[in-house]
């Protein structure tokens, strides 16, 4: 009985922790550049069951299989498969499609990586995020400083 208690026990805990991502993924829905977080159940602690005919002190048993004792959550995955790409009008909005991040600078100077694509020009012309004002590098790892007037953008970037 006890084994039942614990098996239900693990199984709510994983419940729950499941229920977080869920939570988490649904009030990020509109979040641009947002990756879902993926997860997933998986059985642990299996006890070996046996059948053994006729007497129980009978030293011969037959194997029956495992009986699984719990469950517990997978490891949590981010799934990077492309959102939708929509025109937002904004001449200083991309978007990525295919493989890849727009590398970006924090004020303190490190790099970090996001596919949220919209950006602003700041006082000094450069590229800017949307969200934070952090600088937008390129392939160099310099900031993104654009000359006056409108901007294109060409295949090869």
């Amino acid at each position: 009985m006890i084994k039942g208690l614990y098996a239900a026990a693990s199984a709510m805990v994983a419940n729950m922790k499941r229920q977080n991502t869920l939570s988490h993924n649904a009030s990020n829905l509109e979040t641009v550049g947002f990756k879902q977080i993926l997860t997933s159940a998986n059985d642990y602690i299996y006890s070996s069951t046996s059948y053994s005919p006729g007497n129980i002190t009978q030293s011969g048993t037959d194997f029956i299989g495992y009986l699984g004792l719990g469950s517990t959550s997978g490891e949590e995955v981010t799934d990077f498969d492309e959102g939708g790409i929509k025109f937002t009008g904004n001449p200083y909005d991309f978007a990525i499609n295919g493989n890849g991040f727009f590398r970006i600078q924090t004020p303190e100077g490190e790099e970090r990586y996001t596919r949220d694509g919209r950006f602003l020009v700041d006082a000094e012309h450069n590229l800017v995020t949307a969200a934070d004002g952090y600088f937008v590098l390129n392939t160099q790892g310099e900031r993104i400083n654009l000359p006056e007037g409108s901007v294109e953008v060409t295949a090869d970037g």
